[in-house]
């Protein structure tokens, strides 16, 4: 994406708010008529009232100068505090979006996910695009709208002065695109390096005591020294660019002065321009190459923002749901079949799943087995929509699956999987999920299902009780029981439960299976598993071998005989 796509993007986004736009503009444009016409006056009272000796139009001049400078301050500052409202109305729009986009990516994405690098484009590179977007923006448009208005009065004040002028601004804002070159490259550059640390950091941030606990931090310590040695080589690197374009911008200002001083002096002994002509003059050169020198680093800063804006875009562009408008598509409110019919997919190349068929109907218990890699999980993972490059078809209460809304369906599942996912909150919070309608009772009842009731009310604040970041506060198997609560107060049409159970004792694993298949009433029950104890009591099992679904039958039927499962069965019972 080009400067120019990520410029209409940005605008499109003001679309929104027009008039508020609008008004910001007008007085910005205001601000900048106010900031011209102050010279103008010190002019007229430097080479008219005084030698005229004129006190009555000295005040005068002095009220127009002094009424100018109030005037343009106020405006700038109204237009500041409008363009402030739209700039956070901004960051808040887009992260919003980002932060939508990112719940509706496909499996791959989230497979190869960054947080850190996610985290940082959230947050920075949000930052940076909207202080490009308002107020470096602001200020280049203020300070085109000063410019032009000053470059009519110098034309008219010292034209050849004007022309000498206007010849040095154009070598130094040519000069300048070199350094607006360099300092793209260096800003992607150390926009890599930053990713990179951010990811390192929030790893391990989030799983500080397993770090503790596994031994690696030797091993996150020196990719971390690595890691900082690098961002900070990039970030030196960076601050230098810019410290040299800097410091040219500023010779470049002080040769001009020194230059309008010498010849406009020399203009001045010649008799073709007044003392107050060549302040007048120098004042507005000085604005004039401070507009300039200012518009030479909102390129600059442009350039760093193109970076951002390709980072956001990723997001935002990035294919999501099958690339699907859910107006076209069906919605659903229950789900009481699914029928999978020679599904094939491949993940880089790799064979996953190949021809599988199988069907599964309510209200029953269903248990997918089979070593590990065997392509248990991928199933759940196409049935939720997670993949879209699979060959064959599943067809949900028949119809096909790429017709159906995704959040419609995946509002029918609930998945509960080894690696639990829980709020630093309380155990209410994490169960009802925001979900006003969720009453005591409810909560009551899915605990006592899991077999947690008595855990939580022997805890001293009971429902209201902080477990901690990712649950640390609680067990293994205590952790995994509320996520399986979490997921039965959805009262969806599916569950999943992909190693679900695997942290629990066989008692309580054996009691909290059998209460599931008591109450799972019109509901599909997906049990995912290597202990094939959990799955015993399911109506029907399906054994896939490397991505081929090899056997299927009930516990009683597939121990009966010499099969796969019952192999697996009497190495792991």
């Amino acid at each position: 994406m080009n400067r120019k796509h990520m410029l209409k993007a940005i605008i499109r986004n003001f679309a929104n708010h027009k008039g508020s736009f609008a008004a910001a503009s007008f007085l910005l444009l205001m601000s900048s008529l106010f900031s011209v016409s102050t010279p103008y006056f010190i002019m007229k009272l430097l080479d008219t009232s005084i030698p005229s000796g004129n006190g009555s139009s000295l005040f005068i001049y002095i009220a127009l100068a002094l009424s100018a400078a109030i005037l343009y301050n106020l405006t700038k500052l109204l237009s500041d505090y409008v363009f402030s409202k739209l700039a956070r109305s901004f960051v808040v729009e887009i992260r919003s979006r980002c932060m939508q986009q990112l719940q509706k990516m496909h499996g791959e994405y989230y497979t190869n996910l960054s947080s850190g690098d996610v985290l940082k484009t959230l947050f920075e590179d949000i930052e940076n695009i909207q202080q490009t977007a308002t107020y470096s923006f602001v200020n280049f448009a203020s300070d085109i709208l000063v410019s032009i208005g000053m470059l009519i009065f110098l034309g008219w004040l010292q034209p050849e002065l004007l022309m000498w002028l206007i010849v040095l601004q154009l070598i130094i804002f040519f000069v300048q695109q070199k350094f607006n070159r360099w300092i793209e490259a260096q800003t992607r550059d150390l926009r890599t390096a930053s990713g990179e640390l951010y990811s390192l950091i929030q790893e391990a941030a989030s799983n500080l005591m397993n770090f503790v606990v596994i031994g690696a931090k030797s091993l996150f310590n020196n990719k971390y020294a690595s890691l900082e040695k690098q961002n900070a080589y990039q970030q030196i690197k960076t601050q230098l660019i810019y410290s040299y374009s800097g410091s040219f911008l500023q010779l470049s200002g002080m040769f001009i002065t020194l230059f309008i001083l010498g010849y406009g002096g020399y203009k001045v002994i010649g008799g073709t321009l007044t003392i107050g002509g060549l302040i007048t003059f120098n004042v507005y050169s000085q604005r004039l190459i401070s507009p300039i020198m200012r518009a030479s680093q909102f390129q600059t800063r442009l350039s760093g923002a193109l970076i951002s804006w390709k980072k956001i875009n990723e997001i935002l562009e990035s294919p999501s749901h099958w690339g699907e408008k859910d107006a076209n598509l069906q919605s659903i409110d229950s789900i009481h079949e699914i029928h999978i019919q020679d599904v094939s997919f491949q993940y880089e190349d790799k064979t996953v799943l190949s021809d599988v068929s199988l069907q599964l109907e309510s209200p029953r218990v269903y248990a997918f087995v089979g070593e590990s890699g065997s392509g248990k999980s991928t199933l759940t993972y196409l049935l939720l929509k997670l993949w879209t490059n699979m060959n064959g078809e599943i067809r949900i209460n028949g119809t096909a699956l790429n017709q159906i809304s995704t959040d419609a369906l995946r509002d029918q599942m609930a998945v509960v999987s080894q690696n639990t996912f829980l709020l630093n909150d309380t155990i209410y919070n994490n169960l009802a999920l925001g979900n006003t309608s969720v009453t005591d009772n409810d909560v009551a009842e899915v605990l006592r299902i899991v077999e947690l009731y008595d855990d939580v009310m022997a805890l001293p604040k009971q429902l209201e009780t902080f477990i901690g970041e990712q649950g640390i506060r609680l067990s293994g198997g205590q952790r995994q029981r509320l996520s399986i609560a979490r997921a039965l107060l959805r009262q969806t049409s599916v569950l999943i439960l992909d190693e679900a159970t695997s942290m629990l004792d066989p008692v309580t694993e054996e009691k909290l299976i059998q209460n599931l298949r008591n109450l799972i009433q019109d509901k599909i029950v997906i049990l995912i598993a290597h202990r094939l104890r959990t799955v015993i009591n399911a109506h029907e099992i399906f054994l896939l071998h490397n991505g081929s679904l090899v056997e299927r039958g009930d516990h009683h039927s597939l121990i009966a005989v010499q099969s796969k499962y019952r192999a697996m069965f009497e190495r792991t019972a």
